[in-house]
């Protein structure tokens, strides 16, 4: 196992093996020194390259593999990454070492490798960096290296080269890496003076390497070989000259300071700009590829297509075509390149140009998940995007297990792009099940059931087809996004209606989020980012169970509201109306004791997930767009789907008559109405408080901000309108109260209590009927005439009817302690209470029941209520009189309750009329208890 170099210039165990090796050489077989030129010393040079290349081996820093056409012969690559900084120390110990020391002025960092070898010359040290596996290394240092030093080796290599790789194609890697340093040098140590000899080193080396004639092209033996020469050639320049007109400016590599610090530049000034040199080495270059251009014929371009690259899926006819599109492109805005003769000649190579996504859009299903597997060859990530997107592109590949695995193997190059593309395609299986079941046909109920089964089973079938992308790609896309792109996802998903057609739940997804909010502690810090997790599974759900908590307790829904309107706003208003819906059908979670606070809150949650902020330990709303700006349409929507819940709840309570919940959610209806109004309260006063802090322009308008809370003041205005006339809860309102009507047999003071609150909210929650529409009173006289007790809806009382009385007692005997208080009332101005009372006392004789007693007892209150309105202005002279009158009443009661009504009478008259002391009334209580 290789361990990397951590500093690749320290003193080693191959280079002590180097040192021995060439200072054998030279003793036993032949003095380095000697080694003056090339021709001569072929074989001396090839055997000491041999045993350079049996050292690396022996330490495994490279690898020998077979040549791409000659079998037999073996190639040195550097054995993986880990090796790469033993060979540069390798390479600038052989630098250092070479014979011109006339001209040396290496730095304090390597000096303590000079003068560890024999001297050798620099074309021996280029031999073994090409025959050795050094070959990248030797394109860092022309690139990075010192120009006084590099400008020698770039000489040197031009002349070596063909000594090393005799086989032209062999050489154009190396001759178009060396191309290629050069235009890095110019950009890493940009010294206009020896820029000059560097250009001029380059058009030399390409008129000596490159075959740039008929006749030297024909050195080459086959015409086959001629052709894929031409087009490596083509290819080769066109990738330098993008490279070069595409400089990446400041972004030196990490190697850069391991060949810089060999020395200091001693070459003159650096210049900042190296834009002038890029542009003449381009013209070089664009000189070069017009000498190819000419050799190119017809049948030569026709044959690259059958010819692959070195770039997958491309051919090198398709290849060179989008490189010259990209190099066109870069050239036209320059006048003096844009110029260039062969800029004209090679557009239709351009005009025929394909991009990556291109040719991946020409791949079939089976090839695109065979590029993308890697089975073609090494693919960069860039690459892989491109395929992935193109996957993503194709509708088949959601439902396909082959697609979807591959989907998985790249989840770390998938982002929000993706995951909207999964949402986008399962919205539209989702609408697609709609509109199937939208252009269904009623036919017989045999077939229908049969239908109705084969429905089942398609969803069950189409569910599986996905549940592999849901749970293989999606959710592991979704935890590995951030947590802005988690929230936005939501909301897309939420937005598409995905969730109303599949199941995104993990098996233990119930059990975790009970263990979430057992957990979780108000003390610290929320736990967002799993909490989100949970939303993504089964969003509603976690939503009703974080808002189970806030009606236990105000820190809970403080947590609850600060994470609603500023960690997901929009995702939240999408499941808040469910809570509503949900809680107002629950007995056990209407009894909790913050719920009235927290349902109140619910009712205005699009004002309070726009703006909500904390004033005094209060919730306040703000008048400016915030997170979830809302509409007036919106905020009218909101109010009549919480309205609606009330209703809905009223409903399933009336039915059970369950007093507690009905009488909370009257109470709920009545603290709204009180809500709306300090609602438009607050508003104006920061309305005030914003002109105050926003002047207004020149021409007079107000601020923008202004404008804007303006905007919202007048929504708020509409909320009791609207709700005025939300015809569910004024119905409802209506059956409520029907439900409630009692009489002798069913009488309770809770009843009658309840009976109370949903009158209360009749009288100061809805519009008097004289200003509604005529066709709104219509709906509503249409259903009073179909309630049970329809009397205090259409009751029409005749003072000289004969069944006047027994009317009275009708509506007595179903009312309200209110509506009993004004029915006595009445009847205390008529002056026939006394009658009623007997007439009431003989109703209740009749029904011999405990319920008909306890409902006289509550109506008698209500006379005594009565009978003090009614005497509240009398004279003392008259108060004996009235007392006597209230004890003939109090005879016309049933004997069972005189006790009661007496004390009644008592705490209610007794110290204000001052005619009967406590004593007198204590004996009157006990005569009445021996009558019983």
């Amino acid at each position: 196992m290789i361990i990397e170099k951590e500093h690749p210039l320290d003193n080693c165990q191959v280079f002590v093996q180097l040192r021995k090796c060439f200072n054998d050489y030279g003793q036993n077989t032949k003095s380095l020194k000697t080694l003056i030129y090339w021709s001569g010393n072929d074989e001396h040079i090839e055997q000491i390259c041999v045993q350079v290349a049996a050292i690396l081996l022996e330490h495994e820093l490279i690898r020998m593999e077979p040549h791409a056409k000659r079998l037999e012969e073996l190639v040195a690559r550097p054995n993986g990454p880990n090796a790469m900084n033993h060979l540069r120390g390798l390479l600038v110990y052989l630098v250092l070492n070479t014979s011109r020391e006339s001209d040396c002025q290496w730095s304090s960092q390597v000096i303590h490798l000079c003068h560890q070898l024999p001297a050798i010359p620099q074309f021996l040290t280029i031999a073994i960096a090409l025959k050795c596996g050094l070959q990248e290394p030797l394109e860092e240092f022309l690139a990075c290296g010192p120009r006084w030093l590099t400008t020698q080796y770039f000489e040197a290599f031009s002349e070596t080269l063909s000594h090393v790789h005799p086989d032209h194609l062999d050489a154009l890697p190396l001759v178009f890496g060396s191309l290629k340093a050069a235009g890095r040098a110019i950009i890493h140590h940009n010294l206009p003076e020896e820029n000059k000899r560097l250009l001029r080193q380059m058009a030399s080396m390409l008129q000596r390497h490159l075959l740039d004639s008929q006749d030297r092209l024909k050195t080459l033996p086959r015409a086959a070989m001629r052709k894929l020469y031409l087009a490596e050639v083509m290819q080769q320049l066109l990738e330098v000259l993008l490279e070069i007109l595409t400089p990446r400016h400041g972004q030196k590599p990490k190697c850069f300071s391991i060949y810089s610090q060999m020395s200091l530049d001693i070459s003159g000034s650096y210049s900042k700009d190296p834009t002038a040199d890029l542009r003449l080495y381009s013209l070089i270059l664009l000189d070069a590829l017009q000498r190819i251009l000419q050799l190119i014929s017809v049948d030569t371009f026709m044959y690259w297509l059958e010819i692959p690259s070195q770039r997958l899926l491309y051919s090198y006819q398709e290849l060179i075509c989008s490189q010259t599109a990209e190099l066109l492109g870069l050239v036209q805005p320059d006048e003096e390149l844009g110029q260039h003769s062969v800029c004209k000649q090679m557009q239709s190579f351009a005009d025929a140009a394909k991009s990556f996504e291109d040719r991946l859009a020409e791949l079939t299903l089976g090839e695109l998940l065979t590029f993308l597997d890697g089975d073609l060859g090494n693919v960069s990530n860039d690459q892989l995007l491109a395929g992935l997107d193109n996957l993503f592109g194709r509708s088949i590949a959601f439902g396909s297990d082959e697609c979807v695995e591959t989907m998985g193997k790249h989840l770390k190059l998938l982002g929000t792009k993706h995951s909207g593309l999964i949402l986008l395609h399962l919205s539209q299986v989702v609408e697609a099940k709609m509109v199937t079941k939208d252009e269904g046909i009623s036919i017989t109920e045999v077939k229908q059931e049969r239908i109705d089964d084969d429905e089942e089973e398609d969803e069950e079938e189409e569910e599986d087809e996905y549940s592999s992308l849901l749970k293989l790609v999606l959710r592991p896309l979704f935890q590995q996004l951030s947590l802005s792109d988690k929230i936005q996802l939501l909301q897309t998903r939420d937005e598409l209606n995905v969730t109303e057609g599949f199941n995104f739940e993990a098996s233990d997804h119930q059990e975790r989020r009970i263990r979430f909010f057992n957990r979780l502690d108000m003390q610290k810090k929320f736990p967002q980012e799993e909490f989100l997790e949970l939303c993504y599974e089964n969003a509603k759900q976690t939503w009703l169970d974080f808002a189970r908590l806030a009606v236990t307790h105000h820190r809970f829904m403080l947590l609850f509201w600060r994470l609603a309107c500023h960690g997901c706003p929009k995702h939240a208003a999408r499941h808040i109306p469910s809570c509503a819906e949900e809680f107002l059908l629950d007995e056990q979670l209407l009894m909790k004791p913050n719920a009235l606070r927290f349902l109140l809150s619910l009712y205005g949650h699009r004002q309070i997930l726009n703006g909500l902020y904390m004033q005094s330990s209060v919730l306040c709303v703000g008048l400016k767009d915030g997170e979830c700006p809302y509409e007036k349409e919106a905020l009218k929507q909101a109010q009549a789907g919480f309205l609606e819940a009330c209703a809905a709840g009223l409903c399933k309570f009336s039915e059970s008559l369950n007093y507690s919940c009905l009488q909370f959610i009257l109470r709920l209806l009545l603290a709204i109405t009180t809500a709306e109004k300090q609602l438009n309260v607050q508003g104006i006063r920061q309305l005030r408080k914003l002109k105050r802090e926003h002047g207004k322009s020149e021409e007079g308008d107000d601020a923008p901000a202004v404008k804007k809370a303006k905007e919202y003041i007048d929504m708020h205005a509409f909320l009791l309108e609207w709700r005025q006339e939300n015809w569910p809860l004024i119905s409802q309102i209506m059956l409520t109260i029907d439900a409630l009507r009692w009489d002798l047999t069913t009488f309770e003071q809770v009843r009658v209590d309840t009976l109370g609150l949903a009158l209360r909210y009749w009288r100061r929650g809805l519009s008097h009927l004289k200003i509604l529409s005529e066709e709104f009173r219509q709906r509503i006289f249409n259903l009073a005439g179909n309630l049970k007790h329809k009397d205090f809806w259409v009751v029409n009382l005749d003072e000289e009817s004969s069944d006047y009385s027994r009317r009275l007692i009708r509506l007595l005997t179903q009312a309200s302690a209110m509506e009993a208080t004004m029915i006595f009332g009445k009847v205390l101005i008529n002056r026939t209470d006394c009658s009623l009372i007997s007439e009431l006392s003989d109703a209740v004789e009749q029904a011999k029941c405990e319920s008909a007693l306890q409902a006289f007892q509550f109506l008698f209150r209500s006379y005594i209520v009565a009978y003090r309105h009614f005497v509240r202005h009398i004279k003392p002279s008259r108060w004996s009189y009235h007392w006597a009158h209230l004890m003939s009443v109090v005879e016309r009661a049933p004997m069972s309750v005189h006790s009661e009504i007496l004390t009644d009478l008592h705490v209610a008259f007794a110290s204000r009329l001052g005619m009967i002391p406590d004593e007198q009334m204590k004996q009157k209580s006990s005569d009445t208890e021996d009558m019983l």
